[in-house]
């Protein structure tokens, strides 16, 4: 698990320097950080912590279109906002899976 964690971290700071495609690499990144949470992988925890930096920070662009409900004139980005929350959603998921399993590993103590 700790080849899947350096692997979401690796992901996570190419999408900090990926100017568009970065939030979707941040989403794969979390995925492969779902999976090393499950062992509380402190890699895959920075990982997610650095995408959802990425998401809300350094990309106000693509949050302003997640959250807003009118559509461009120049592009359709009525799918895309579905995409993002999705993304974000990734990210949550797995800081649900990281508390889980710390919760766990107390309880087994």
């Amino acid at each position: 698990m700790e080849a899947i964690g350096i692997i979401a971290i690796l992901l996570s700071i190419g999408g900090i320097f990926t100017p568009f495609a970065g939030v979707l690499i941040s989403g794969l990144s979390g995925i492969f950080a779902i999976f090393a949470c499950r062992r509380r992988n402190s890699y895959a925890l920075a990982a997610v912590i650095l995408n959802i930096i990425n998401f809300i920070f350094l990309s106000p662009q693509m949050l302003i279109v997640a959250i807003s409900s009118n559509e461009s004139g120049l592009f359709d980005m009525s799918e895309f906002k579905y995409i993002l929350w999705g993304i974000f959603i990734i990210q949550t998921v797995a800081i649900a899976v990281y508390v889980k399993a710390s919760k766990y590993k107390e309880i087994k103590k």
